[in-house]
């Protein structure tokens, strides 16, 4: 079993079945393609509008390398438009699709379940009209962006460029683009110098900002659109027992694998952004590595072929060093701002359990409530974090993740229980 239809997903699809592996492949969207580096593939509602997709304005070429990954992974079982909720010893994993439950059992799984954009906690950031990348696209397709609207974007790298060139495509006008480091773009760049203050009454106004080299400035903006930072999609990983690390306040915590993709737990491998791959070129060369070891440990390929694959791997960079993003540099204990979408706890009702002797992101969740609501910490997990290691003086690498249960992803009681939609479907290695 693979978890995700993106380039690694595609990829490692394609390696095991060319060892003889029989391989379904799983994936939420409506069509294969997935995402790199949090851009959106095909829509949520439309699977051939691609309109997010990298590499950084070359679109069609984007689209063309996902087909090419396509056709070189056909001999898979390829079941899009459906979402894995729960992931059992053994292993099998829950899987919904229209409305009913499938139980599939397979005797390794890969996840390749990419990474996704969460809401820094910058003073403002839950007002309605900041959105995420998803919720961008779900607002263009529903209409709710009018022609002329004024929008704003937040990120630090090219993506935050496809962003603006969309929705300059859609009839809107990037007022700017929002960013922590100097960069080139082809549209107006304001350089931060620390986080964006969001204001409003129940939806976003003004953006006040503070600029390098002592400037400030108000913009009035209907929309904000967060391009980062990214974290990996790791609940998976979380519910199998997998060993994971916080990575930084960037990426969340990530599991802990070897040079192959395998985790602490046998017959679990990750691949594309869960391995660290970053761009399409390693996340395809992470999934190539990931479906031969799969291969070498269901026995149907030689360990040789994985070492020699391991070998010819180009240099490993050294990983840049941590960076903690300015909203995360600033969360302030004393706020009463919303540090927790879901529930509605704020940075004030964290940092009063952290000073009472919470230590770790459970602790957390347990007397303060955050990371309880249905998007089980995504959102909130990093404050979480920041908070542990800024009022209650916890070494970072000492911190495991919040505890992930099913459903990873909120699913109706009807499809997860009602026995006439509960099918069983064994997949054997």
């Amino acid at each position: 079993m693979i978890v995700g239809a993106g380039p690694a997903g595609l990829v490692a699809a394609a390696a095991a079945t060319a060892e003889g592996l029989e391989v379904t492949v799983v994936d939420e969207r409506l069509a294969a393609g997935g995402s790199v580096d949090g851009a959106l593939g095909a829509s949520a509602r439309d699977p051939d509008a691609a309109w997010l997709m990298p590499p950084l304005g070359a679109r069609d070429a984007a689209n063309g390398r996902i087909e090419r990954l396509r056709e070189r992974a056909t001999a898979a079982t390829l079941l899009t438009d459906a979402l894995v909720w729960g992931l059992f010893p053994g292993w099998t994993l829950a899987v919904t699709r229209g409305g009913r439950t499938r139980r599939i059992d397979a005797a390794q799984v890969i996840l390749a379940t990419g990474s996704y954009v969460a809401r820094p906690p910058f003073i403002g950031h839950a007002l309605t009209g900041v959105l995420t990348p998803l919720g961008l696209a779900r607002a263009l397709e529903e209409g709710r962006i009018a022609a002329g609207a004024r929008v704003a974007v937040l990120g630090d790298d090219a993506f935050a460029d496809e962003i603006a060139e969309t929705l300059t495509e859609r009839g809107a006008a990037p007022v700017a683009l929002l960013a922590e480091r100097p960069r080139p773009s082809p549209h107006p760049v304001l350089v931060l110098a620390a986080p964006s203050v969001a204001r409003g009454g129940e939806r976003l106004e003004t953006l006040d900002l503070e600029l390098v080299g002592g400037e400030r400035a108000t913009l009035d903006v209907e929309w904000l659109v967060i391009a980062g930072p990214r974290s990996v999609a790791s609940e998976l990983a979380h519910m199998a027992g997998c060993d994971h690390r916080f990575d930084g306040y960037e990426a969340g915590f990530r599991p802990v694998r070897g040079r192959d993709g395998a985790t602490s737990v046998a017959g679990i491998f990750v691949a594309g952004s869960l391995a660290g791959a970053q761009g399409y070129d390693a996340s395809e060369r992470s999934g190539a590595v990931a479906g031969l070891a799969a291969a070498v440990r269901a026995g149907r390929a030689p360990a040789e072929r994985l070492e020699a694959l391991l070998a010819d791997a180009p240099p490993a960079s050294a990983p840049p060093p941590a960076r903690i993003p300015l909203a995360y540099r600033a969360v302030d204990a004393a706020s009463t701002d919303v540090a927790c979408h879901c529930i509605g706890t704020t940075f004030a009702d964290v940092a009063a359990v952290v000073k009472g002797g919470a230590r770790s992101i459970d602790d957390v969740k347990r007397q303060a409530k955050a990371g309880m609501g249905p998007c089980q910490g995504r959102d909130c997990h990093r404050t979480v974090v920041r908070l542990l290691a800024t009022v209650g003086d916890v070494d970072v690498a000492t911190l495991r993740p919040m505890r992930t249960r099913p459903p990873v992803r909120p699913v109706t009681a009807r499809a997860m229980f009602e026995e006439p939609d509960i099918e069983k479907h064994e997949v054997s290695a």
